[in-house]
């Protein structure tokens, strides 16, 4: 979000097989962390400074990226902890929301109406009837 308007989207699978849902979160926290730092180097390219967050509920994922090492999670790759290091390092900081708050979860699951339009209108797309005056005619 840029000026209370969506500017990028996404949504994917998850890539790494994990063994606990604690696990898979964090794995899910790494993943927006990166996309994250990508889009905060293109915007200071363009000049724009940012407040760089990312917005949880998982509260397992935010534990593990909010410390530092394993802690009691086994088996997570070390290739993944340079996110501890950043969040230690306050290139962005992760904020635990709430379930009913997460504007993404309309790209990862099924959804009802309202809960579709609410989310819509937390990222500032608007319904419009009709069609554009260029649109081809019938």
């Amino acid at each position: 979000m840029a000026g209370g308007c969506c500017i990028k989207t996404y949504s994917k699978g998850q890539g790494v097989v994990s063994l606990s849902t604690g696990k898979a979160e964090y794995y899910s926290l790494v993943s927006g962390a990166s996309n994250l730092l990508g889009e905060v180097s293109t915007a200071l390219d363009w000049g724009i400074k940012t407040t760089n967050e990312v917005n949880m509920d998982a509260s397992a994922g935010i534990s593990m990226g909010s410390r530092r090492g394993l802690g009691k999670a086994k088996h997570v790759d070390t290739q993944f902890h340079w996110v501890q290091e950043r969040v230690a390092q306050r290139n962005f900081k992760i904020k635990k929301g709430g379930t009913n708050d997460m504007l993404a979860d309309v790209l990862t699951k099924p959804v009802p109406e309202a809960t579709m339009n609410k989310a819509l209108l937390g990222m500032n797309f608007h319904f419009l009837e009709g069609q554009h005056q260029l649109s081809l005619k019938k």
